[in-house]
């Protein structure tokens, strides 16, 4: 998300929306994920920044193994999960 218009749009989306946790498939680079949680935390951005509703606090976590493709989600299980609100 090096395009700061792009970064904004998905961050007011996650807000207005009152998204909690946000599923991101096909990740290219951890930095991407780093750079929205950071955004969602702090609001440089002004329309961000501008939100006045809850916020929440963003986290971001990433498989270290690929967990393969769409098309084979039976075969990956997910194990060990817990969502805390």
């Amino acid at each position: 998300v090096c395009n700061p218009g792009v970064l904004e749009v998905i961050c007011r989306t996650v807000l207005e929306n009152g998204f909690s946790l946000l599923a991101i498939q096909e990740v290219g680079s951890k930095d991407v994920l780093e750079k929205i949680c950071c955004e969602l935390n702090h609001g440089n951005l002004r329309r961000v920044r501008e939100w006045g509703g809850p916020k929440g606090e963003w986290r971001w976590q990433v498989s270290e193994e690929p967990a393969g493709y769409m098309f084979q989600a039976d075969d990956f299980p997910v194990q060990n999960m817990t969502v805390n609100q």
